[in-house]
């Protein structure tokens, strides 16, 4: 049997661990032993640099690579740390306070209605200061792992699997 590549529209389980700067760096986030990551390549919904680096690999294949963050998710802008006004969130008292509690990640709509993830630095009388940067904006992102199954993209279906 052919060992299938990692190519458009292949169904690709992976086992990784995610490090920031390098790969001796804090340990970001990793996969469970039973729950390894699991997407259909080339389909968008992983980062370019992150699908390019895994791109014509085997199962049994281990990788080792990093993004940097112009190739993940951006710089860190400061322009994205907001203060806004208290009276935009309509709960009171102890609701009020678990909400606003500092470091919560919070969803918050614009004026058209598209959705952006914020965490909570501050909450004062009047303002909430919030920042919506990507929680990994900034960073180089290094990852190491191992290519774990690779199904043929005429047998993968198109439906994502959750992750």
């Amino acid at each position: 049997m052919k060992m299938e590549k990692i190519r458009e529209g292949a169904r690709v389980k992976i086992r990784y661990r995610l490090h920031e700067g390098s790969t001796e760096g804090p340990l970001i986030q990793e996969t469970a032993s039973g729950e390894p990551l699991e997407f259909v390549f080339g389909r968008g919904r992983m980062l370019p640099a992150f699908e390019a680096a895994l791109q014509g690999l085997k199962a049994g294949a281990q990788f080792r690579f990093c993004l940097t963050p112009a190739e993940a998710y951006g710089s860190y802008r400061p322009e994205q740390v907001i203060r806004v006004p208290m009276e935009l969130f309509d709960r009171t008292g102890e609701q009020k306070e678990k909400l606003l509690k500092k470091g919560n990640f919070l969803a918050l709509s614009d004026r058209e209605g598209r959705q952006h993830i914020g965490k909570v630095l501050e909450a004062g009388d009047e303002n909430v200061t919030m920042d919506f940067n990507h929680a990994m904006a900034g960073k180089t992102l290094c990852f190491e792992g191992e290519v774990l199954k690779v199904t043929a993209p005429e047998s993968s279906g198109e439906e994502e699997a959750p992750h």
